[in-house]
C-alpha cells in the first residue's frame, strides 16, 4: 500500500539535502534562500517525519546520524531526477544564469586557464561567478564532489567511481626548472647532476600537488631538498634567488619561462606522463548550467594542447 504523501511537505527534502551537503544551518539557509530560523524549523519537522534526530550539532557542524546517511543517497537521487526532468524541458539562457561554481585545480588551473575561462564566461553570462579551490587527494576530492562542496576538478587522477564522470583532456609531463643563468643547468641535465644539486620541492601534504611530490619521490628518492613550498608558483622566487632545482608540469614551466628568467629541461628519470582530467559528479551531469560551464572549460583547455600554454584564444 502506497504511503499517502499529503501529510508530508516534500519541500522539506531539499532542506535535508542542503544540511547534509553543507553540514551547517547557516550555509544551508544561504543555499536555499531561507532564513536560518526557517531552516531550523524545517529540521524540526524533518525529525518528526523520520522519527530520528537526523543531524547532531557538534563543533564540526551538523553531523548526520546513521539514519540520515542511509536515506541521503536515495533522496538525493530522487531530487536529482526531478531537477533533470524540470530542467530538460527548459532552454538554458546563460545571460540570465546567476549560479556560483567551485572548481578545484590549484595553481595549475589558476595560472594556465582560469583567467581565460572567466573572460569567456562573463562575456555571455555576466551573472555567473566562480571560485577556485586547492586540489585534494583523490579520496577527499571524490567525497567533496559527491557532497556538492566542489562542482568540478582539474585533476591528475582518474577515480574509479560510478557516481563520478571523468574526461581526459591531455597529458602533461614533469620537467626540471632552474634560473636561466644557472651555472650547471642548460638544455639538459644528467641523472648524476640532478641528484648532486639542491632542490626546492612541494610539501608532501594532503593536496594533489603533495600527491605528485610523493609520486616523484618514488623516482627521485635521494634528492637533497633544502626548501619546501605549498604550490608550484611559489617555487619561482626560490629558484630565482638560489641555484636550487625544482620539478613541475611542463605547461606551467613553459608559462613561467615566458615571463621570468627561468628555464626548464627534461627530467632525467623514468616518470610516466601526467594525465590531466576534468572530474564532476554524475548528479550534475545533466545540469544545464553545469554542462555549459564544463564544456567551456573542456574546450578551452584542449585548445592549449598545441599552442603555447597561457596563450589561449578568447
Amino acid at each position: 500500500m502506497k504511503l499517502n504523501l499529503k501529510s508530508v511537505d516534500l519541500n522539506l527534502l531539499t532542506v535535508f539535502e542542503a544540511i547534509m551537503e553543507s553540514r551547517q544551518l547557516k550555509r544551508a539557509s544561504e543555499q536555499l534562500g531561507m532564513s536560518q530560523p526557517a531552516v531550523s524549523a524545517a529540521l524540526h519537522r524533518l525529525r518528526l517525519t523520520f522519527k530520528d534526530d537526523l543531524f547532531i550539532r557538534t563543533r564540526r557542524g551538523m553531523q548526520p546520524t546513521p539514519r540520515a546517511r542511509a536515506i541521503y543517497p536515495r533522496l538525493r537521487d530522487a531530487l536529482d531526477m526531478i531537477r533533470a526532468e524540470v530542467q530538460g524541458s527548459k532552454h538554458f539562457d546563460p545571460a540570465h544564469c546567476d549560479r556560483h561554481f567551485r572548481i578545484q585545480g590549484g595553481d595549475y588551473l589558476e595560472i594556465l586557464f582560469y583567467s581565460a575561462l572567466m573572460r569567456r564566461i562573463t562575456a555571455v553570462a555576466p551573472g555567473v561567478s566562480s571560485e577556485t579551490q586547492p586540489l585534494m587527494l583523490e579520496g577527499l576530492l571524490c567525497a567533496a564532489l559527491k557532497r556538492g562542496d566542489t562542482d568540478m576538478a582539474v585533476h591528475y587522477s582518474r577515480p574509479d567511481d560510478r557516481e563520478l564522470h571523468c574526461e581526459h583532456l591531455f597529458d602533461d609531463r614533469l620537467v626540471v626548472v632552474a634560473r636561466r643563468d644557472h651555472p650547471r643547468v642548460g638544455k639538459r641535465i644528467g641523472r648524476t647532476r640532478f641528484f648532486h644539486e639542491l632542490h626546492v620541492a612541494l610539501l608532501p601534504d594532503e593536496s594533489s600537488a603533495g600527491h605528485l611530490e610523493r609520486f616523484l619521490n618514488q623516482a627521485a628518492l635521494g634528492r637533497d631538498i633544502k626548501a619546501r613550498v605549498s604550490q608550484f608558483s611559489s617555487m619561482i622566487p626560490v629558484l630565482l634567488a638560489t641555484d636550487f632545482l625544482g620539478v613541475m608540469p611542463e605547461k606551467l614551466a613553459d608559462w613561467f619561462s615566458e615571463r621570468f628568467p627561468v628555464t626548464h629541461c627534461a627530467l632525467p628519470l623514468d616518470a610516466p606522463s601526467l594525465p590531466v582530467n576534468l572530474i564532476w559528479a554524475h548528479r550534475f551531469h545533466d545540469d544545464l548550467a553545469h554542462a555549459w560551464v564544463r564544456e567551456h572549460l573542456i574546450g578551452m583547455m584542449r585548445e592549449t594542447e598545441s599552442p603555447a600554454p597561457g596563450q589561449t584564444s578568447a
